[in-house]
């Protein structure tokens, strides 16, 4: 995180560039300076906490179930067949119901 924060020990401040392989080549791509966490509210709790990151937005896995299921409907089931069609996982069971 401090990377991403651009907290190095020395006050170096300067562009930070990602790397990734795509069949024979290596491409690049330079990171903004503003960045975002996705964690489980309780990570994200201790982080505003301690607020360890400048320039991060915190943001909840529940947060986002919620928003995305709205005020009706069963609670986990929408969010769940998605996060079910994409990553063929039963998220909210393994995940979410346990914190209940």
């Amino acid at each position: 995180m401090s990377i991403l924060d651009r907290r190095f020990p020395d006050g170096t401040v300067g562009d930070l560039c990602a790397s990734y392989a795509t069949d024979a080549t290596v491409q690049s791509v330079k990171l903004t300076e503003t960045w975002f966490v996705i964690a489980r509210q309780k990570v994200i709790q201790k982080l505003e906490d301690d607020r360890p990151v400048s320039k991060a937005q915190l943001i909840s896995i529940e947060s986002i179930v919620e928003t995305y299921e709205g005020k009706t409907g069963v609670r986990g089931q929408k969010f769940n067949s998605l996060v079910g069609r994409l990553l063929d996982i039963d998220f909210y069971n393994s995940w979410i119901i346990d914190e209940a």
